[in-house]
């Protein structure tokens, strides 16, 4: 993921990124048709959705795979128990970022 950056526009610290992260899920198998919207719609019973990113490749085709990073902490345990289930008619991976970093 890129650099997070304040309102100032001075680059975020580690300790501000690694906050963001612990608030944050990983979403793989995303249909290439799904937008922002849709995927915190899926996620918005977890908690405050703060923010989504779908990720695409150089020539802007979604590569599949999405982020979404919650206001609450305790919303990530809700949006784990959403893993395998359906959005688009496929079955969606959601891991805890934290979790895929250390990979």
């Amino acid at each position: 993921m890129g650099m997070y950056e304040d309102s100032s526009g001075a680059s975020a610290t580690q300790a501000e990124k690694e906050e963001v992260d612990s608030r944050s899920i990983y979403v793989g198998n995303v249909d290439y048709a799904c937008t922002p919207e849709e995927v915190q719609q899926h996620f918005q019973s977890c908690g405050t959705v703060n923010w989504v990113t779908i990720l695409t490749d150089k020539f802007g085709q979604p590569k599949g795979f999405a982020y979404v990073e919650f206001v609450e902490v305790d919303a990530i345990q809700n949006a784990l128990l959403l893993n395998e289930s359906e959005l688009h008619g496929r079955q969606l991976k959601v891991f805890k970022l934290s979790l895929i970093e250390q990979l």
